[in-house]
């Protein structure tokens, strides 16, 4: 008997891959499941027998966000798998016969050594350079394998590192998260946060959440410079174009919103008479003063020292002026 052929052991397996794209931070998982489902079909439809979705998460890359509250951090993991959101990719996916496999964007987890230490060691520098401490985490876990250890990198560490692991982890004793940001600047966090969250309450009732969406994500990207459309769309998980479809969907602009935005921002600012105009100008994304008086005029018909001047007369948060030993700027006195 002669030994099989090539030809003969040889089986012709249809491979699709499904590329899902960018996933926003408002999807759910159900309608991320739905993306799924459409690229099912339309692989079903072509004869595909093994469906591949690079794409590991269900949900946005949310360590994009500053959260604080544990309970909204965890909502981000997945508990089970298929859960109530994802049985039905799985349900049809057996209905087609069809194979599906999940996994890391262009490299295997047990392949990727060098990404992810680099990607802790980045971790650990990062929270040292915060705290301006030199932290040293608890312990340090990899699922990849190394032989012999890795000295240089338990030094950098200083800890154990564990190779072989059921996870990826970096833990840190419980003291660490009490630190204080050192470069942080809780008054001017504060303001922001309060006048972001002052100018969204005047908004009119019954704007769709996508304005609100934008307007959060542009807020803390003005100081920067950064408040662009391309840059707001990343931020959201999604291209340009559909930044600007869904806009137009509600009948409004980026560069509307960008406006409207900043007009009630400056008048909330315009209160604080320990900002200097200038201040003001970096917190909204102006280059200079110059650019911040002319739009705030063409929006409101009055500079910005005018408006401050007008509101400092008769404030109606401080009925009894004279009470308050409140110091006006000349500007009143002219009156």
């Amino acid at each position: 008997m002669l030994p099989p052929t090539e030809d003969d052991m040889a089986r012709w397996l249809t491979v699709g891959a499904a590329q899902l794209g960018p996933i926003a931070r408002a999807e759910t998982r159900a309608q991320v499941v739905e993306r799924l489902l459409a690229l099912l079909h339309q692989a079903h439809r072509q004869g595909v027998e093994l469906v591949v979705y690079p794409e590991l998460a269900l949900t946005t890359f949310f360590p994009r966000w500053y959260m604080t509250d544990q309970a909204e951090v965890d909502a981000w993991f997945e508990r089970e798998m298929p859960n109530a959101a994802t049985r039905p990719l799985f349900e049809k996916a057996a209905q087609y016969r069809i194979g599906m496999s999940f996994g890391y964007v262009g490299v295997s987890r047990h392949l990727d050594r060098h990404q992810i230490e680099f990607w802790v060691t980045s971790l650990v520098r990062i929270c040292r350079q915060l705290t301006n401490r030199h932290l040293l985490p608890s312990s340090v876990k990899f699922v990849h394998r190394r032989k012999g250890g890795a000295p240089a990198l338990e030094k950098f560490l200083g800890c154990d590192v564990t190779f072989g692991a059921a996870t990826d982890e970096v833990a840190f004793p419980g003291t660490v998260k009490q630190l204080p940001v050192v470069s942080a600047d809780p008054y001017l966090n504060k303001l922001l946060i309060k006048y972001c969250e002052e100018a969204r309450s005047h908004r009119k009732a019954g704007r769709l959440t996508f304005r609100v969406a934008v307007e959060n994500a542009i807020a803390p990207l003005l100081p920067h410079g950064r408040a662009r459309a391309d840059e707001i769309a990343r931020q959201l998980g999604m291209s340009l174009r559909t930044l600007e479809r869904r806009l137009g969907s509600e009948g409004l602009t980026f560069t509307g919103i960008l406006s409207e935005l900043r007009v009630d921002l400056a008048k909330r600012y315009l209160l604080e008479e320990d900002l200097a105009i200038s201040k003001i100008a970096w917190l909204l994304g102006y280059q200079d003063v110059t650019a911040f008086t002319h739009a705030f005029k063409r929006s409101t018909g009055k500079s910005p020292r005018e408006a401050r001047a007008q509101e400092n007369v008769a404030r109606p948060e401080y009925p009894d002026a004279a009470s308050r030993n409140l110091r006006f700027p000349l500007a009143v006195k002219r009156a």
